[in-house]
């Protein structure tokens, strides 16, 4: 095993440990910026989240790109939404939301844990900016969510 496989490995680990307190502030990001997923019953907002990170958790463990099996868990939950009448605009922005979350705590534990030598690994959310994310850098954060 590589060392960046190691390394991403044991940073994902960390990020899946705070899974339970890192899908509900996803959650309140989410309705605060998207008024509409208000309507949405909190749980239901969780369980789509908790799918959501889980899926990028398990791709970005394995240093691959989302399966089609995970895509189409993904728009799965995309046509729940469009059925409950969000748009197809507002269903992209609250993946994005997830998705910027998880580099974004990705990034801040990069930073932490490896200040000199995670560069290879912190690269990732400025890769995914550059394809239209929403990667947002708030400053480095060593604590747990």
């Amino acid at each position: 095993m590589a060392a960046a496989d190691v390394v991403v490995g044991n940073l994902v680990a960390e990020i899946e440990g705070e899974i339970d307190a890192l899908v509900p502030q996803i959650g309140e990001r989410i309705r605060e910026e998207i008024p509409d997923f208000r309507r949405l019953p909190a749980e239901t907002l969780g369980r789509a989240i908790r799918g959501n990170v889980g899926r990028a958790l398990t791709a970005l463990r394995d240093l691959r790109p989302p399966t089609g099996a995970e895509l189409e868990q993904a728009a799965e939950v995309g046509r729940e939404r469009a059925e409950q009448g969000l748009t197809v605009d507002a269903v992209l922005h609250a993946y994005r939301i997830s998705v910027t979350a998880v580099w974004s705590r990705f990034g801040e534990l990069a930073r932490c844990q490896h200040p000199s030598g995670g560069r290879f690994v912190v690269d990732r959310p400025e890769a995914h900016q550059q394809r239209g994310g929403a990667h947002q850098h708030r400053g480095s954060q060593c604590r747990r969510v």
